[in-house]
C-alpha cells in the first residue's frame, strides 16, 4: 500500500524444514528468534541480536521461554 503494508491474519506458525537464514541482518534474526520460540526452528546468526539488544535472549529466558543452543546454528 502507499502508506504501509497490509498483512492478512489467520496464519499459523510452523517449523520450517531448514535453518532460517537471517542474511546477516539483526532485525531479521531477532524476529526469527521470537518466531522460532513458538516452533523450535533453528536460526542462523546466533549473535546478531547483540547489535541492537544484547540482552534479548536473557529477557526471553526471564519471560519463561526455553532458549536452547540448538535454536541457533551458524551458516
Amino acid at each position: 500500500m502507499q502508506d504501509g503494508i497490509e498483512v492478512v491474519g489467520g496464519q499459523q506458525i510452523k517449523s520450517p524444514g531448514n535453518i532460517v537464514s537471517t542474511f546477516g541482518d539483526h532485525r531479521l534474526q531477532m524476529t526469527a528468534v521470537i518466531l522460532a520460540c513458538a516452533c523450535s526452528a533453528k536460526v542462523s546468526g546466533p549473535n546478531l541480536h547483540k547489535v541492537a539488544d544484547e540482552d534479548l535472549l536473557l529477557r526471553l529466558i526471564e519471560y519463561g521461554i526455553n532458549i536452547e543452543e540448538k535454536l541457533f546454528k551458524s551458516k
